[in-house]
């Protein structure tokens, strides 16, 4: 009796993890059916899991469906996971400053999400000191943490900053120049800022982001809201933020659409739990700090960097201009 309990909850779960799949790759009707795609890996691990007592059971078509529902979500990945995409994956090597800067068609960019209620922003001041970038894009500025700013001023001394307060806060730094002052550019409450630099007499559009979280929350709207603005940005373009989707999502996958970017491919857990007791064990969970780049750069290398004090990582990527 017990064995038949059991096998009926592991069937049910199954069924629930393969509903959740198959909604994840409907991602483009409904926000509703995003939000499970962000779990996709998670679901697809638990799916796995299922299928081997399914298997051990005997129960061969349930054991089948699930290997099926799992191989095809993992094709619909595939972009994104680790070794896959020579060109733009996580390196193992790490590239030093002086190495890149001996080439000027390289820029380092440093994406992070400092978190509004940092209070050990010294530590995000450090790290990103440390990765000695080209420029920065980060969100969550806001007055508990607006020191930031300053104490990075001798490395990147362009910087515009949309507001101190609420988690929509944004920030663009650069080591090169800001161009046309037509072009800085924030969006109240909206997570978006703009601006143009410029590298070696070429001017590049960047923006950082700061999405909502998904539905049932206020991500679709708030895109929708900015999506004009994404229109407007023009190539050569640098896009990086913290978006709460995962890079195949259709929110990410739209974005790089509509500013004709691509996403930054592999696999980088930017997010974990904030809380001290929890974050040694949940410190990377999501992979939701998102690059974009325009068709004619292209991706060299991307590499998680130390705690910054924040429940997301900076991350450091590289990148060859045209």
């Amino acid at each position: 009796m017990t064995r038949r309990v059991l096998l009926f909850a592991v069937k049910l779960a199954t069924s629930g993890l393969i509903l959740l799949l198959i909604a994840g790759w409907l991602q483009d009707l409904h926000p509703a059916f995003d939000s499970p795609s962000h779990f996709r890996l998670h679901l697809a691990g638990l799916l796995v899991l299922a299928s081997a007592i399914l298997l051990l059971a005997r129960c061969w078509k349930w054991c089948g469906l699930g290997v099926v529902v799992v191989l095809v979500s993992v094709a619909l990945t595939r972009p994104y996971l680790p070794s896959i995409d020579g060109n733009g994956a996580a390196a193992a090597k790490i590239h030093s400053a002086a190495e890149d800067n001996a080439q000027p068609d390289i820029v380092r960019l440093v994406q992070m999400n400092v978190r509004y209620n940092n209070v050990r922003f010294a530590k995000a001041v450090e790290v990103i000191k440390a990765a000695k970038p080209d420029i920065a894009l980060l969100q969550e500025i806001t007055r508990t943490n607006e020191d930031l700013l300053d104490d990075l001023k001798p490395e990147l001394p362009h910087q515009l900053y949309c507001h101190r307060q609420g988690v929509g806060s944004v920030a663009i730094l650069s080591r090169h120049p800001f161009g046309s002052a037509n072009k800085r550019q924030c969006l109240w409450r909206l997570g978006f800022a703009r601006a143009e630099i410029v590298i070696n007499g070429v001017a590049y559009d960047l923006a950082s982001y700061h999405s909502r979280w998904p539905w049932p929350f206020s991500q679709t709207r708030q895109w929708r809201r900015v999506q004009p603005e994404f229109e407007a940005l023009q190539n050569p373009l640098i896009l990086a933020g913290d978006f709460n989707a995962a890079p195949w999502s259709a929110i990410v996958q739209n974005t790089a659409r509509i500013t004709n970017t691509r996403v930054a491919p592999g696999l980088l857990m930017t997010w974990g739990l904030p809380h001290a007791a929890l974050r040694p064990i949940f410190s990377q969970l999501l992979p939701i700090d998102q690059v974009m780049i325009s068709p004619q750069m292209s991706f060299l290398s991307r590499q998680i960097l130390a705690d910054g004090g924040s429940d997301h990582y900076p991350v450091l990527t590289r990148i060859k201009l045209r």
